[in-house]
């Protein structure tokens, strides 16, 4: 085991990104750019997971010299010993006949926006990249290597999330807003770039929420869900749309955007 540093935003770490199973691998890319999301990358590959998706983390460092084996899940299974997940596996020694003077493996555990657990493993020899990871990981989750986050802890990240996005949402939208239904930049005077990414952060999170069985709320939905949304929560606004459809049409589109 290693100490960790804390992690400097933006932060990019590269390495051989293990399957649950830890039977195959992919030369991925790890990017965060701030504490509310990571990038996963492999190939054209790109995936998304959100900090209140992070349920737990662990890591395993080594820095004597070995021969690796191509595929061979060798090591410690996670489940045996911190998780109960069986098939997540933080052994696998990636490479055939290299040496390898230091190795740094990193188990991220999370929900998926499908709700289902889902674990990956980062393997670098790269200290340094990985202990960005890491403290993102930390930073993100709250807890320490090895801990993990239950039902109650996940609910209360989910709600100290919503109403921070609210926050920030509510101080973007002091400036003219002409349609906040729309995408950032295709009404003149719409939210600014971060508050697009704060919409599309609250999705993803009002869907989280959805399909872990925790019923979660927010008034940003409402901005974040399109014009349908928008209207299913300013009733009368509702209402003059159902007795005006033409003009409501009107009022509903969003100017293409144009770079």
């Amino acid at each position: 085991m290693s100490c960790r540093d804390d992690a400097i935003y933006p932060f990019a770490a590269s390495g051989l990104l293990s399957d649950q199973n830890g039977f195959f691998s992919k030369y991925s890319t790890l990017k965060a750019v701030d504490d509310s999301r990571i990038e996963i990358i492999t190939g054209e590959t790109k995936s998304i997971v959100y900090s209140f998706q992070l349920i737990a983390w662990d890591m395993s460092d080594s820095r004597e010299p070995k021969s690796s084996s191509t595929g061979a899940a060798q090591g410690a299974v996670i489940g045996g010993f911190l998780f109960g997940l069986p098939g997540a596996l933080l052994g696998a020694d990636i490479g055939a006949g290299n040496k390898l003077d230091e190795q740094y493996k990193t188990l991220m555990v999370y929900k998926g926006i499908d709700g289902a657990t889902k674990s990956q493993v980062l393997t670098t020899a790269n200290y340094d990249e990985t202990s960005n990871v890491r403290g993102f990981l930390e930073a993100a989750s709250g807890q320490k290597p090895g801990s993990a986050m239950g039902e109650a802890d996940i609910k209360k990240r989910l709600d100290e999330r919503i109403a921070l996005l609210e926050k920030k949402y509510s101080q973007l939208s002091e400036k003219d807003i002409a349609k906040p239904w729309c995408p950032f930049g295709s009404t003149r005077g719409s939210a600014s770039i971060e508050a697009n990414n704060i919409k599309e952060e609250a999705l993803a999170l009002l869907k989280f929420s959805q399909s872990i069985g925790i019923s979660l709320h927010s008034r940003l939905a409402s901005v974040a869900g399109g014009w349908n949304a928008y209207l299913d929560a300013n009733p009368p606004l509702k209402l003059w749309a159902q007795a005006n459809p033409k003009q409501a049409e009107s009022l509903s589109r969003c100017k293409s955007l144009r770079w």
